[in-house]
């Protein structure tokens, strides 16, 4: 791979280029460098503009020339590191020309960026983007940077000697400074409102083995054996950040942090939703698989009822938010402070808020208090301060009875947890926590679990939301907060079903064998779909959910199931007159509503009309194109074809309108991992 010239895409960035020159360099970018450098050049304009009392240098034409020699080629990375477009801005901070230093002999690119005033949103995933990239050259051995973030406060920079530090003082009840590697600050100094939040040195650390549950690969099961498939559903995000963030350290990802199901229900599909009363309508496509063009893939989709912002019933909402000392790196607290206030800024006035912290602990901060007064409540998450050990069990206890004694019937009634999830204190078996999950969800209160950190208890979180009628979703950014407290408020607040399972018979005059890719730790016994006292999971306003199933195709013989509904393609020792109606498989869907504990059954009949792959939807290209990089990731036996150009190739084919820019983000992140498992 040849290896671009950054200093021609920075002065092109800087608009320091002919338009003869930007049109070659346009030419040669992607969607993910245009982006990238779309970025650089807003964040060039927030540094100028605390510039202006300094003299503006240009490139000379001498220099111009120099960058851009005649009958040179111009050359640039398929994969371009958006790093070194931002790393080039932030030397403008500490340069006396915004401009002309840039280009100078004495150039170095660790140094120190520093945000100032209201910073905008976009502003802050600048500043996220250099602060990963510090931490990554610390790790490398790389000469050491330097990273100040101050948000809303009034900052005095103080330039200390080398290497170049900036220390910020804000007032007390504000946010302060992210740093790598900080000056210790006094005790005079805190009081008169110096804050240091370091980067978490644990982000370089591989991840401990009590960290992920160790998950056994589904395996292709003979129909002859068992023509049954049944499984809870699962709208669980956390796997597809956590990966990304292992890719974005440059570092191999554990098996155990792949949870394909999660990675391909990250993103939105576009499902028709449904009509009526039902909550959810069913979707099934079946055509040829790409990574084993014998077989066939099935991908099974379900469509939850969208519920406009302001039909959105009252919220009783209670943030339990872990402020412990782990917290108090800029990638968690600070960060989880933001996200919730964004998402406060959304709610209306027949939302409720109240603010359980928890360290070594645990208090009201907040009482249950309306969003017509929001900022009480922001100034409450303002105040917010980190330290102590993490008595996340007795915080917990403490939410659940805030959020009863404030219920709402007919409302959304739900503790919302952010932490890191290392807790050492109190309730710290995952057994206990589990299982006290799972009896205050009989209280009809909700859980959300939002982890933040790189080393976060991650078997830990998940079992928690799964057994507390929730979900779990991992922040590893702001635009990733933004994504799950803004963009899908209604999913994250508003169940619609709850305890929803799926069961799949399949025909064993079509079907010799199938395999459910994903959904392991999901998996249930045959018995537990009708069974109304097995918990299951649960479906936000709006979610949709995507499970796929490879299937080889042919006859089987003939074996019942004891224990379930009758078969419908089998009788005692043939079959049955239904398996002769060319009927791939049935799809049978259990849910409840909310507030009920009686289940409801839908049933679809699903036919093979031997599409193949090049005829199949978008959707399905997409979501295969996920199932195939997961199972890359996994070293899965079951791979068949999968390479990073095929799921490359299937991703593009499916990526579609993408509206948020979450699918071009995919395909980013497969071209990284590329690089990483060469």
């Amino acid at each position: 791979m040849v290896k671009f010239n950054e200093e021609q895409l920075t002065a092109y960035a800087l608009g320091e280029v002919s338009d003869e020159q930007a049109k070659q360099i346009e030419a040669l970018l992607d969607f993910d460098a245009q982006r990238e450098i779309k970025e650089l050049q807003d964040m060039a304009s927030l540094l100028e503009s605390e510039f202006k009392a300094e003299p503006q240098q240009k490139l000379t034409n001498s220099r111009r020339n120099k960058l851009f020699k005649k009958n040179e080629p111009l050359k640039i990375s398929a994969r371009p590191r958006r790093i070194r477009y931002l790393t080039a801005a932030a030397g403008l901070v500490i340069s006396v020309s915004a401009l002309g230093w840039l280009f100078s002999p004495s150039y170095s690119r660790h140094k120190i960026a520093l945000m100032t005033a209201d910073s905008s949103d976009k502003d802050l995933e600048h500043a996220e983007k250099l602060r990963d990239h510090l931490a990554m050259t610390k790790r490398e051995g790389q000469p050491k940077g330097r990273l100040g973030i101050v948000i809303k406060a009034d900052a005095i920079p103080i330039i200390s000697k080398s290497p170049i530090q900036y220390e910020v003082k804000v007032k007390p009840s504000k946010i302060g400074m992210t740093s790598l590697n900080p000056t210790p600050l006094t005790a005079d100094q805190l009081k008169t409102g110096f804050y240091s939040h370091p980067v978490d040195p644990g982000d370089s650390v591989q991840p401990r083995p009590s960290d992920y549950q160790q998950v056994a690969e589904n395996q292709f099961k003979a129909v002859s054996a068992d023509p049954l498939s049944t499984f809870s559903i699962d709208v669980d995000t956390a796997s597809y950040a956590n990966v990304r963030r292992f890719l974005k350290r440059n570092t191999q990802v554990p098996a155990s942090a792949v949870r394909i199901e999660e990675m391909i229900n990250y993103f939105h599909y576009d499902y028709t939703p449904p009509t009526g009363d039902t909550p959810f309508a069913a979707h099934v496509e079946v055509s040829q698989c790409p990574w084993n063009l014998k077989n066939r893939l099935v991908r099974v989709g379900i469509k939850g009822k969208v519920i406009e912002k302001e039909k959105r019933p009252a919220s009783n909402l209670v943030f339990l938010i872990d402020v412990s000392g782990s917290m108090g790196y800029g990638n968690k607290l600070p960060l989880l402070i933001r996200g919730m206030k964004m998402m406060v800024n959304q709610l209306g006035e027949n939302d409720r808020v109240a603010i359980v912290v928890y360290a070594s602990a645990t208090g009201l901060v907040l009482p249950s208090t309306s969003c017509t007064d929001k900022t009480k409540i922001i100034d409450a998450l303002s105040r917010l301060r980190s330290g102590g050990s993490t008595n996340g069990g007795a915080g917990i206890q403490l939410a659940y009875q805030t959020a009863v004694a404030n219920f709402i019937e007919g409302g959304t009634n739900r503790v919302i947890l952010a932490t890191d999830g290392d807790f050492n204190v109190g309730l710290t078996n995952q057994s206990s926590m589990v299982s006290f999950a799972k009896d205050k969800a009989k209280s009809g209160v909700f859980l959300t679990v939002l982890g933040f950190g790189m080393n976060h208890r991650d078997s830990m979180l998940e079992q928690i939301a799964n057994k507390g009628n929730g979900h779990y979703a991992v922040i590893d950014s702001f635009a990733e907060a933004k994504k799950v407290l803004v963009d899908e408020l209604s999913g994250t607040l508003v169940t619609i079903a709850k305890d929803v399972k799926l069961q799949l018979e399949f025909n064993p005059n079509q079907v010799k064998s199938y395999r459910l890719i994903g959904y392991e730790n999901r998996v249930l016994a045959h018995k537990d779909f009708n069974d109304d006292k097995k918990d299951a999971g649960e479906i936000g306003a709006g979610h949709t959910v995507t499970a796929l199933y490879e299937i080889v195709p042919g006859k089987s013989a003939q074996r019942k199931t004891p224990g379930v509904d009758p078969l419908k393609y089998q009788e005692k020792n043939k079959l049955s007159k239904a398996a002769e109606n060319n009927e791939l498989l049935t799809l049978k869907i259990r849910y409840k509503k909310p507030e009920e504990s009686v289940s409801k059954l839908l049933s679809f009949p699903v036919t093979d009309s031997n599409k193949k792959y090049s005829a199949a939807s978008n959707e399905f290209k997409f979501a295969a194109s996920v199932a195939s990089f997961g199972m890359i990731l996994r070293k899965s036996k079951h791979k068949g074809l999968s390479s990073f150009a095929l799921v490359k190739e299937l991703a593009a084919e499916g990526k579609g309108p993408d509206k948020n820019g979450y699918r071009a983000g995919f395909l980013s992140m497969v071209g990284q991992a590329q690089e990483i498992y060469k």
